[in-house]
């Protein structure tokens, strides 16, 4: 399986259903795109101040500072802890507003994109989410199907994309799982 190593809390945000794109600097391969892959987070953990910033962007999520400072201890780190099905891979043409040019976290803001992978390079446009850097010449890889692990998975990752084999449980092992609990 491809998997992509990402910081958090943008994988939280993913796992949770909060964010269904990512804004990257290299477009998915082909291969990715409609097929699952994983989504890892990295090791290093965000400053309070950086999530206070990008968690202040994320819909529907309000917290304080000691709500922040939870977060930031129980997040999972060096793990896999979802899936996701990539719609489309879009990069960014166009900046609604030149005067945002230089602020690439601007929220709501209109740009303009080429999907690639179609036959014909179909334009399209969407809101930013506050929640990546969608300057001109990045990608915004589109996410859906999003589904979050039991469990994190530790894994040791890498940059960009890379392949991960997942560890399998058999039925047995599983059913002995659920006796346990």
């Amino acid at each position: 399986m491809k998997v992509i190593t990402l910081p958090q809390p943008h994988v939280f945000l993913i796992a949770g259903g909060h964010k269904t794109r990512e804004a990257c600097s290299v477009p998915a391969p082909q291969e990715m795109r409609g097929a699952r892959f994983g989504i890892h987070a990295g090791v290093r953990k965000p400053t309070i101040a950086e999530l206070c910033r990008i968690m202040g962007h994320a819909p529907g999520i309000c917290c304080s500072l000691s709500d922040l400072e939870a977060l930031r201890r129980e997040m999972a780190y060096g793990a896999v802890v979802a899936t996701a099905r990539l719609r489309g891979c879009v990069q960014v043409l166009e900046r609604q507003d030149e005067a945002h040019a230089r602020e690439p976290h601007f929220y709501n803001e209109v740009i303009c994109g080429s999907i690639t992978g179609q036959p014909t390079d179909a334009l399209v446009q969407f809101n930013t989410d506050g929640l990546g850097d969608y300057s001109v010449g990045r990608w915004v890889w589109l996410l859906e199907d999003i589904e979050p692990l039991d469990e994190p998975v530790p894994a040791r990752g890498k940059p960009r994309i890379w392949d991960w084999e997942p560890p399998h449980i058999d039925a047995d092992a599983r059913s002995r799982q659920g006796e346990g609990e």
